[in-house]
């Protein structure tokens, strides 16, 4: 993590995990669950594959609140990165944050579902979530 961080220049940088082999199916980072908004839907890998995260549970609790599907499902990392409209990360660090580069790429850093995502988030937390990363 230390070189990729080196390489990038971006403190902020986080190494994605995936399969190894063609696909690459994506799965996590080493601090968080992963999800990407694809025709509409909300979609994480299959939590068999990761950590089952209290976050990645909440994310699918407030999808079921607000009226966004959500699906567990495998996700390749070629199919993210040309059917992607938004990327995300969850933990009980920082709730829930916004991509904005994958494998070099810039991505959509803050769309619509992430918007309303963090939006309901903060209103369940009593805490403008979003105003905490602003020192950051």
């Amino acid at each position: 993590q230390q070189e990729l961080k080196a390489r990038t220049g971006d403190p902020c940088c986080e190494p994605l995990f995936t399969t190894d082999g063609s696909d690459r199916l994506l799965r996590e980072t080493p601090t968080a669950n992963l999800f990407v908004v694809m025709e509409g839907i909300v979609c994480t890998p299959p939590r068999t594959k990761t950590l089952d995260g209290i976050a990645s549970r909440t994310v699918e609790a407030l999808c079921a609140q607000l009226g966004i599907a959500f699906r567990e499902r495998e996700i390749a990392l070629a199919e993210a990165m040309h059917h992607a409209s938004e990327w995300m990360l969850s933990n009980s660090t920082f709730c829930l944050a916004p991509v904005g580069r994958v494998a070099g790429r810039p991505v959509n850093p803050r769309g619509p579902i992430f918007t309303r995502l963090l939006r309901a988030w903060s209103d369940q937390a009593g805490v403008d979530i979003a105003g905490q990363f602003a020192g950051y």
